[in-house]
């Protein structure tokens, strides 16, 4: 994330899947990276988080800090929405 990020890529889509408890720690730099740099997730019309028995209710209290993020929780998939026209 971090060459895409120095080397301003424009993502429209961005995936993340965590299958193991292990990877949490992965996320939260990837969140991290997103919430320090306001122009790349500008960019982002969609961006969807796969999740397995992980507990996203801190992520989803820093995502809600941006205006332009609407999350809709699926019951074993979390999709969460950028739409920077809102």
């Amino acid at each position: 994330m971090q060459i895409f990020i120095e080397n301003e890529v424009n993502l429209r889509t961005l995936e993340i899947g965590i299958v193991n408890i292990c990877f949490y720690r992965y996320f939260n730099n990837i969140l991290e990276l997103i919430l320090q740099n306001r122009d790349f997730i500008h960019n982002i019309s969609n961006l969807s988080v796969h999740t397995f028995e992980i507990n996203l209710d801190k992520i989803f209290e820093q995502l809600n800090v941006l205006g332009s993020v609407h999350i809709i929780n699926c019951s074993f998939q979390i999709l969460v929405l950028l739409n920077k026209f809102i």
